[in-house]
């Protein structure tokens, strides 16, 4: 299941008071690109295999055909909502 970015949505919905972590990127600062550093939520992705493989089992995912890929297709709503959902169950 791609949907990474949806479901750190919902890691900081359950979780609004995780940890923060250094993370840094490039900026332009003052016309310049600088390497920066900056603070956000500390991150754990390793969940995200056990939180679809529970997805997958309420219901809410269709398969498909994007292209000629075979797919998992869910509303990015319902993604959100069920990840929060599953992750406030295990907090």
């Amino acid at each position: 299941m791609t949907a990474a970015p949806h479901l750190h949505l919902a890691e900081r919905r359950a979780e609004p008071d995780a940890p923060v972590e250094d993370a840094y990127a490039p900026l332009m600062v003052n016309g310049e690109r600088r390497w920066t550093r900056y603070r956000m939520p500390a991150k754990d992705s390793d969940r995200f295999p056990a939180i679809g493989a529970w997805i997958e089992t309420q219901g809410a995912v269709t398969h498909g055909t994007l292209g000629m890929a075979q797919s998992r297709l869910i509303a990015i709503r319902k993604l959100v909502d069920l990840g929060t959902e599953w992750l406030r169950q295990r907090a």
